[in-house]
Order: structure tokens, then C-alpha cells, then sequence
């Protein structure tokens, strides 16, 4: 499945390395959808790999608006304080920046 929209991000992006010293940056996407007055929130994570991730990662700060191209969303399900919770995850396989220069 591919998600595909105006996002915003939830937290500044967040750099690490694989065992192997490949760079993975991992973002917090708000989607925001409904109507005027209805809207709601859908949070998906994502990842970018490789030296794209190490040159952007500065500029994806928390609240800049960017148009995203999800690949590979699916559900992950997982425990976090003896209860099962899910996200929707996937891999950044394209972005633009959005929004005010200064946003």
C-alpha cells in the first residue's frame, strides 16, 4: 500500500546507523483528513535510508508541512506496557518540501 499527501512532522527527524553504518532516519508523519470542524489525525511512521537521509535529516523539523510519498504501509503491531498497540509504518520514498519557506 502507498499513502500519498500533505503531512507534518510530529518530531524533529532522527538519525541512526545499522550494524552495517548504513544511515536510517526515521520520521513521525501527521496525516491530517475529514471536514472543517471533523478533521482527525492519522500518524504514520516512516523511514528514509542512505546518504539522502543523512543530508536531510537537519531540515526535518518538528511542524514543517512536507508532501509524502509512503511506500511498503502496513500495520506493525507491538507491546508497550503489557499492551498490544499498532502503527502504520513504511519507508519515505519521496518528498518535497511544503508550506511557508520559514514554516
Amino acid at each position: 500500500m502507498k499513502l500519498i499527501g500533505l503531512a507534518r512532522l510530529g518530531r524533529d527527524g532522527e538519525l541512526n546507523y545499522s550494524s552495517d553504518g548504513k544511515a536510517v532516519m526515521h520520521l513521525s508523519l501527521a496525516y491530517d483528513f475529514g471536514r472543517r470542524g471533523e478533521k482527525q489525525t492519522q500518524w504514520v511512521r516512516a523511514a528514509m535510508f542512505g546518504d539522502r537521509a543523512e543530508k536531510v535529516v537537519e531540515h526535518m523539523k518538528k511542524g514543517k508541512q512536507i508532501y509524502a510519498e509512503v511506500d511498503e504501509v502496513h500495520i506493525h503491531v507491538f507491546e508497550k506496557e503489557g499492551e498490544k498497540r499498532s502503527a502504520l509504518e513504511g519507508i519515505l520514498s519521496h518528498f518535497e518540501f511544503a508550506g511557508k519557506k520559514d514554516d
